[in-house]
């Protein structure tokens, strides 16, 4: 019995791992196509009667496709009209984004979620699953940190096959540089966020629940220092919506902050005396949130992101409310910007954009109505992140701002098999 539960558990923190970091082992294909397909032929073979119960009890998730549907058939109309030929990869890439949602994401999240109620899962044992496939990659961030060798085998591995902005031999700088420390399809903004998302919501069963999620914290959010500096914001935003409005926080929860930051001081020397950049990264990044004018480096994330060129609107009214059809990602002709309004903007317009925000803050709203700070934690990084990035689409953020509401809905809080209680 007890064999069979670490085995049980085990399956849930790989799969988790498999499907949120995508490892790209083979060349040009992501791993989530495997774990999507594995899902859709294991719901057909064992799980038809309870698909149908999962879909019957909670009409958010089909209500959440329909919109996704819906915004895909706008879109559609709004490229044909404005249609150009040298984009052709762009409005691929357009509707690749909102198709892999509804045909990747989901069956997989779907999946879990049914085989986790098969087995008396709750929701904190997907929050657990969910921090030890972050410890996992952990794993690879630590082997990268602590040998050159692993990182550059890694790093070569995944800009070969991910095509991951150009080849091996254009980014071999990165190698002794300040990321790609770890091993996922996506280590830049996106693997922030979803890491971000992932600590925030360990800190919160930690302060709710069961103190033994805080002990994932430092690893965690060591792998997110070491890689992007938007996963840090994301998880100082959970902290001070857990903390607010919380009557009394306990004295473990105190301790455990307080430990943390030792560590925290102890782990700094070592990161600035082997990779100083990442230290002064995440330094000029955060003065330039506060204090535009303290860093004058014009390399630094924030000032990038904010300059003129990243929030450039198309220039007739008309595809500024219904869009053109095409973002501003690679596409030929125009300046590219990362700015996921912007790109939101383009594809969809301003009015296709708040619909399409629209039913991802339904989506949550419906499904965490019962709680109030994860239901705001997800809004509010998810409105925060979109400036960064496309925070709809494949991506480590969408498959947790997905996971979890479905978690908390169908499989409860209620602990039926669960360990460290």
């Amino acid at each position: 019995m007890a064999i069979r539960f670490m085995l049980n558990k085990l399956y849930l923190s790989l799969f988790l791992f498999l499907l949120v970091f995508a490892p790209p082992i083979i060349k040009n294909i992501n791993f989530m196509y495997f774990v999507a397909v594995y899902s859709i032929v294991t719901i057909v073979l064992f799980y038809k009667n309870a698909l149908k119960e999962f879909y019957l009890r909670d009409k958010a998730l089909k209500n959440y496709n329909m919109g996704l549907t819906l915004i895909l058939c706008y879109w559609i109309v709004v490229a044909v009209r404005n249609y150009e030929g040298n984009l052709i990869d762009n409005y691929l890439g357009i509707g690749y984004r909102l198709l892999s949602v509804i045909f990747i994401i989901e069956p997989s999240i779907v999946y879990i979620i049914l085989w986790c109620k098969k087995k008396g899962y709750s929701f904190y044992d997907v929050i657990d699953g969910l921090a030890k496939a972050a410890i996992i990659e952990f794993a690879f961030c630590f082997a990268s940190v602590i040998s050159p060798k692993i990182k550059g085998f890694l790093t070569k591995l995944i800009i070969v096959n991910t095509g991951y902005y150009g080849t091996y031999e254009e980014l071999e700088g990165w190698k002794t540089a300040n990321s790609y420390f770890g091993f996922s399809a996506s280590i830049s903004d996106y693997f922030g966020l979803g890491l971000g998302l992932i600590s925030g919501l360990c800190f919160y069963c930690g302060i709710t629940y069961n103190k033994k999620y805080f002990y994932y914290l430092p690893f965690i959010l060591f792998t997110t220092l070491m890689n992007s500096v938007t996963g840090i914001v994301v998880f100082l935003i959970s902290v001070i919506i857990v903390i607010s409005g919380t009557k009394k926080v306990k004295i473990s929860t105190l301790t455990f902050i307080i430990a943390f930051l030792t560590v925290l001081m102890l782990v700094m020397p070592f990161i600035q005396l082997y990779y100083p950049r990442i230290l002064q990264k995440v330094a000029d990044n955060f003065w330039e949130i506060f204090d535009v004018s303290r860093v004058k480096a014009s390399n630094t994330t924030i000032r990038i992101l904010f300059s003129e060129r990243f929030w450039t609107l198309p220039s007739h009214i008309g595809h500024v409310l219904l869009g053109t059809g095409h973002s501003l990602i690679r596409a030929a002709g125009f300046n590219g910007s990362d700015v996921g309004y912007i790109n939101d903007i383009w594809s969809f317009g301003i009015l296709g954009s708040i619909y399409l925000y629209f039913i991802n803050v339904r989506f949550f709203a419906s499904l965490l109505k019962g709680n109030r700070k994860i239901k705001h934690f997800f809004i509010f990084t998810f409105f925060i992140f979109n400036i960064k990035g496309l925070s709809v689409g494949l991506n480590l953020g969408m498959i947790i701002y997905l996971i979890t509401p479905l978690a908390y809905t169908f499989l409860g809080k209620s602990v039926l098999y669960h360990s460290g209680t």
